[in-house]
């Protein structure tokens, strides 16, 4: 009977020295999963920045072709909802000028009939940055503006 009794509760002592180091597991398997996480976060924000900088430094080259940066830009503010009608002057750089020219047959396809689209160029505005005036509204875009809806494009297609 003693030997029974001591089989026991070295059997119940051995449950419970398993069930303690399954909560071990179990605690520590959180941990990092939620180390993990924060890894993983903390990645991702590194390589937006990171993305960040390097959009920066292609801008300022001839890496990426400026007309797709402009174009891109220019279709998102006009694909933004904002009603344009009547005449609508686009302020450009000189040299965005030069590369986007031949887009602003379809762009005034796009547009429809009721809009008359005047380029003009202003020596003053970066590459890449623009304004969009209207009777009615007057709309700027800037080139960290520009680099943002860049990065948040990137972000909805998944690249980044």
């Amino acid at each position: 009977r003693a030997k029974v009794l001591e089989e026991r509760d070295m059997a119940l002592k051995e449950l419970e020295e398993k069930r303690a180091v399954e909560k071990i597991l179990e605690n520590l398997s959180e941990r990092l999963i939620e180390a993990f996480k924060n890894i993983r976060v903390n990645m991702k924000e590194e390589v937006i920045e990171l993305v960040s900088k390097l959009l920066r430094e292609l801008l300022v080259t001839d890496l990426i072709p400026k007309e797709y940066v402009i174009l891109r830009a220019l279709s998102k503010v006009l694909e933004s909802g904002v009603e344009l009608k009547g005449q609508v002057v686009l302020y450009l750089n000189p040299k965005d000028f030069h590369r986007i020219s031949y887009h602003l047959e379809s762009l005034k396809e796009r547009l429809g009939d009721g809009v008359q689209i005047s380029p003009v160029v202003k020596g003053e505005l970066k590459e890449g940055e623009f304004l969009i005036e209207t009777p009615k509204l007057w709309i700027e875009r800037r080139y960290d503006e520009v680099l943002q809806d860049l990065l948040e494009d990137m972000r909805n297609e998944g690249s980044v």
